[in-house]
């Protein structure tokens, strides 16, 4: 494919450019996140009742755990096939197509193309309702957010006729300052709310109410394609599992802080959007807009790669020109579409989480792994069984090899790096470097169980969010009529 070599993050790879550190890695992905688990985690812990936490800490730990798997995948394919770095465009793609072939390339490709397009659904959902209630809160003047949606889709073509952006690291500087922010401010309104007559006590969840709460969580912290193209452009590759764990903490620290406020202040009332229980105030409209320019810059650098693999299906020139803005208005436009249809962006993440996000999460990452261990350890084969001088010119070379990915391993030498080795170095499940051995029974067995979970979880979340969006659509009608 045209273009392909092309990294996504431009300005990182490229003769003699600075990679990523392991710090502005996890500044990446936390910005991937967004503000989205600090304002929409409260209602789905809720709606899981007493399951909340535990169901919150168990997506955690399966989105660590096959996150870190795609990254031993990246490792072991780099070592098997080197020139599939210059994939690195496509990266899950290309670890599907090593894997399974052509036709699991296509359906990664698919997949993430859908998922990055879905994705832009709820987002313009929950700025456009998020704009209208500031115009309830003031006397500026009032919006409907079904009138919110066309405004901020032309707001937002110009700024995706643009071609990748100049200064990424500045950008997400930026936008994950900007998820601080909104996280601050909104403790600060929730503090300066006062207590209200709200039962604090869980209510008893529903099968339904809990899978539509799981596959919300799974869309709120889905990281998993970026999570390869940033170890493409790291400085250090083999980090990779820590910036992901840091991340979580980061990010799902501050969301279940929020979460464990709302609850508290709200009890089981608590809004898809938790600012919608706030009173007015000059915190809460630097809030909105804090909030709204963080999505905006989130969406501008989310939707590249999409835009990217279309316009190099469709033959469109890498310059800009009037056929990419052709095709990226019309996805722009298609977004609102759908969301004036489907009014209600946590019905929209939950379908995208159970039915789309699920399979790239918990399904692709084990069998990658498995397959690649597997291929990993025949290509090692030869090496076993050959003459003795042999062995030990391979032994030599092996050392050399070794000594040479401890020499990447200790090539970020920043303070933040050297101090989460010392926190996280005896974390062997953080690794992504695996030496060539059969997998052990353990391991198939998690393995096999993390596929399974993952299968009965995509289809149980899909069938209540399917089945709740049909329901919400009969009392709550789309905004054309």
């Amino acid at each position: 494919m045209a273009g392909e070599e092309e990294p996504l993050l431009a300005g990182h790879t490229g003769g003699g450019t600075p990679k990523l550190s392991l710090l502005f890695s996890v500044i990446c992905l936390v910005d991937l996140l967004g503000v989205f688990p600090v304002v929409v985690l409260p209602r789905a812990l809720i709606d899981c009742g007493w399951f909340g936490i535990p169901v919150c800490l168990g997506v955690f730990v399966l989105e660590i755990y096959t996150a870190v798997l795609l990254g031993r995948s990246w490792t072991i394919a780099c070592e098997i096939r080197p020139d599939i770095v210059s994939k690195s465009r496509y990266p899950y793609a290309a670890l599907g197509e090593l894997a399974y072939g052509p036709t699991m390339r296509k359906c990664a490709t698919i997949l993430l193309n859908i998922c990055m397009f879905s994705a832009s659904v709820p987002n313009l959902l929950f700025v456009s309702q998020s704009l209208e209630l500031l115009g309830t809160k003031t006397s500026v003047g009032y919006m409907s957010f079904c009138n919110w949606l066309p405004v901020l889709g032309l707001v937002l073509c110009p700024i995706m006729w643009i071609g990748s952006p100049k200064d990424l690291k500045w950008l997400s500087i930026v936008s994950a300052c900007g998820v601080l922010t909104v996280t601050l401010l909104t403790w600060l309104c929730m503090f300066e709310e006062p207590p209200g007559p709200f039962p604090v006590q869980p209510s008893s969840p529903t099968w339904q109410s809990v899978f539509l709460a799981f596959g919300i969580m799974v869309f709120l912290f889905e990281l998993h394609p970026t999570v390869l193209i940033l170890q493409v452009d790291m400085r250090d590759k083999f980090a990779v599992g820590n910036a992901i764990f840091c991340c979580f903490v980061v990010t799902g620290g501050l969301a279940l802080a929020t979460a464990v406020l709302a609850e508290t202040k709200f009890g089981d009332v608590v809004r898809p959007n938790v600012l919608q229980h706030l009173s007015g105030s000059a915190a809460l409209y630097a809030d909105v807009f804090v909030m709204s320019l963080q999505i905006f810059l989130s969406m501008a650098v989310a939707e590249t790669a999409l835009f990217q693999d279309l316009e190099d299906q469709l033959r469109i020139p890498r310059e800009f020109c009037w056929q990419r803005c052709a095709v990226r208005s019309a996805v722009v436009g298609a977004a609102v579409l759908i969301g004036e249809l489907v009014p209600r962006f946590d019905l929209i993440m939950a379908v995208i989480g159970g039915a789309i996000t699920c399979p790239l999460v918990f399904v692709f990452p084990p069998l990658f792994y498995a397959r690649l261990r597997r291929m990993q350890r025949d290509a090692a084969a030869p090496a076993v069984s050959s003459s003795s001088s042999s062995s030990s010119s391979s032994s030599s070379s092996s050392t050399s090899s070794h000594s040479s990915s401890e020499g990447e391993a200790n090539c970020d030498g920043s303070l933040f790096a050297r101090a989460a080795a010392r926190l996280l170095g005896g974390c062997a499940c953080l690794k992504v470097d695996q030496p060539p051995r059969h997998l052990g029974a353990g391991e198939k067995a998690s393995l096999l169980l993390v596929v399974c979970v993952g299968g009965v979880a995509t289809l149980l979340a899909s069938y209540f969010s399917v089945h709740a969006t049909v329901v919400y659509g009969e009392f709550a009608p789309p905004c054309f009529l």
